[in-house]
């Protein structure tokens, strides 16, 4: 199954570096290849150094970025990460017992407004996908990542669930930094715990693109840690700080960002803007679930005000 198309699922793709020019669901597209040698991790001619020894460099192949080899291997592409971490219990371990409240929180911003054609970028762990598939018909549901051990997995968890209809979500195989479909394709995009796992420069072209095919109108629900403060006890003590920079290395760099500035600036790009933010903290504000409604650039309205309530 990896690396291999199955023969009625045209979605699917073999490998990010192997796609170019053509159409998703009738859509002419134009894929631009994620640039190269610029130490981000991107594969390519100029790779991460490592020694030819070090695990992470047999994971290193075949499109998968080498930030994600190297740092996160061990969850995300290896068979036994896989099975160890997608289970509730461990994602709630992880999260400090926040998992559940966090999909709640998500879901629940999900159907306050239109949801339409859904994109969720990159798979995640436990049961978000299957509770987005009982909101989202499969015809409108795409799920996408880069590594084809996690669509594997999710197109078990959704085909489980479906009875063992293959009749599920639209599965592709793409890097989030050159997504395969026309601008303004999607009513709603689901980011879930991505964006601290990404270098800063791959983030910012992850937003820019998520941006590009959101439709004005559309709605992008993002489920992250938050910002950093100088009040929450895991922002202040130092050992702790340290402890999640090891284990999250681009962590300690996303506290620090502006996210609600950063796709206000981003959204520009394609003649659009941020029209509002609605902001809910979890866990005095340690994560958040937010919601950035995105507008026709030409649009009138006031400027975005990030509010919602605090837990």
């Amino acid at each position: 199954m990896q690396g291999q198309t199955p023969p009625n699922d045209p979605t699917l793709r073999r490998s990010v570096v192997e796609m170019d020019a053509r159409a998703i669901d009738g859509d002419p597209v134009s894929i631009p290849s994620p640039p190269v040698g610029d130490g981000a991790g991107h594969a390519g001619p100029h790779r991460l150094d490592a020694a030819p020894t070090e695990h992470w460099v047999s994971y290193a192949h075949g499109g998968i970025p080498d930030y994600l080899a190297k740092h996160y291997w061990w969850a995300y592409l290896s068979r036994f990460g896989v099975r160890f971490f997608d289970r509730e219990p461990i994602i709630s371990a992880i999260l400090f017992g926040n998992y559940r409240r966090l999909v709640d929180r998500t879901l629940g911003l999900l159907k306050r407004g239109k949801i339409g054609r859904t994109l969720q970028l990159t798979c995640v762990y436990g049961s978000l996908t299957p509770h987005l598939a009982e909101y989202v018909p499969a015809e409108d549901l795409h799920v996408v990542d880069v590594a084809p051990i996690q669509l594997e997995a999710t197109r078990r968890k959704l085909t489980r669930q479906a009875g063992g209809s293959r009749n599920i979500a639209r599965m592709a195989r793409m890097n989030a930094e050159s997504l395969a479909y026309a601008d303004n394709s999607f009513d709603t995009i689901v980011i879930f715990f991505l964006f601290h796992e990404l270098p800063a420069a791959v983030r910012e072209r992850a937003l820019t693109e998520a941006l590009r095919v959101l439709r004005p109108g559309g709605r992008l629900l993002i489920t992250e840690y938050g910002q950093y403060t100088k009040t929450h006890p895991f922002h202040r003590l130092r050992p702790l700080r340290r402890i999640f920079g090891a284990l999250e290395p681009f962590l300690p760099g996303f506290w620090k960002e502006d996210l609600t500035a950063r796709i206000s600036a981003r959204s520009w790009i394609y003649a659009k803007r941020l029209s509002d933010a609605l902001e809910e903290r979890i866990f005095g504000g340690f994560y958040r679930v937010t919601q950035y409604r995105i507008a026709a650039a030409d649009a009138l309205g006031a400027s975005p005000q990030l509010t919602g309530p605090g837990a």
